[in-house]
């Protein structure tokens, strides 16, 4: 049996407009990433133009690790946020 995309336009169109850097975006640097090196995150996002959050204690899966620092990421690109990106780096969560 032969399956399909639920939609093709997002795997066969083309973009009508490109983003060009004008929606809010942060690189989060995960410091004990073993999958990605920090520094590879950082140059990633210096490339990108965008200002990092550093989040030395935390691994690759950031979402799963610091899941309310995610939602205050998301919160702040979205405008909603306060201060720097939203969040308090300080800050810790309580880890499993």
């Amino acid at each position: 049996m032969l399956q399909r995309f639920v939609a093709e336009e997002p795997f066969t169109g083309s973009p009508t407009v490109a983003d060009g850097g004008t929606k809010p975006s942060w690189g989060p640097v995960t410091g004990a990433d073993r999958v990605l090196l920090p520094p590879i995150q950082r140059l990633t996002a210096r490339r990108a133009g965008v200002p990092t959050l550093e989040l030395p204690d935390t691994f690759h899966a950031v979402a799963v690790s610091r899941p309310t620092t995610v939602a205050e990421l998301i919160h702040a690109a979205a405008g909603v946020g306060r201060g720097r990106a939203g969040v308090s780096p300080g800050r810790r969560e309580r880890t499993r």
